[in-house]
């Protein structure tokens, strides 16, 4: 099975879940006429690509407590040359403008750059993706922030970044939660406190 079969190239929800499923059994069935070693490395792999797909805040944590500095630079190392490639791809085509939120995914940088402009106001976010995502922490920053007072400001942001570690969305997911609270600003409602 390809790396594209295992984790879904689209994020189709409980489809890509099913198609994961059949996938790692394949992968199980066939590795049997392997030799052990080979079974298990493959299944490990598949089963860890799986994870990184349909899970990856619970993967960040499990690597955050990792405490051998070996199998953390091993881990880090097969993560970003074998699976950070295929998942920033997956997150920068999936990043969707909406309303006055401009949304550019800038791939040669592995950024996102997102531009808010209401009335006077303007908004500009950057997200950047490390080299070993989604084991390390996506930066999160104001660019410009003219017209929005620096409490509500740093509370969005906050918001952001734990949404982005510890929820299993995507970018896209928390540039819309963003969004919504911005909107509700100008509307003058209380943002959802929950929704992070």
């Amino acid at each position: 099975a390809s790396s594209s079969e295992i984790g879904g190239a689209d994020a189709a929800g409980e489809g890509e879940e099913a198609d994961t499923i059949l996938a790692l059994r394949d992968v199980v069935t066939n590795a049997r006429l392997l030799g052990e070693e080979e079974y298990v490395v493959r299944g490990s792999a598949s089963v860890y690509h799986a994870l990184l797909h349909l899970m990856p805040s619970s993967v960040c944590s499990w690597f955050t407590e990792l405490r051998d500095r070996q199998l953390i630079a091993s881990v880090e190392s097969y993560t970003s040359k074998r699976e950070t490639p295929a998942l920033i791809d997956l997150e920068m085509r999936s990043v969707t403008s909406r309303g006055e939120l401009e949304v550019t995914a800038l791939q040669n940088k592995n950024e996102v750059v997102t531009r808010y402009r209401k009335d006077d106001s303007t908004l500009e976010l950057v997200i950047k993706l490390p080299a070993s995502f989604p084991l390390r922490p996506v930066e999160v920053e104001y660019v410009q922030k003219f017209g929005f007072g620096e409490a509500v400001l740093r509370k969005w942001l906050l918001s952001m970044r734990a949404f982005l570690r510890n929820q299993d969305g995507t970018i896209d997911d928390a540039l819309y939660f963003w969004y919504q609270n911005v909107e509700k600003q100008f509307d003058g409602v209380e943002e959802c406190p929950i929704c992070y």
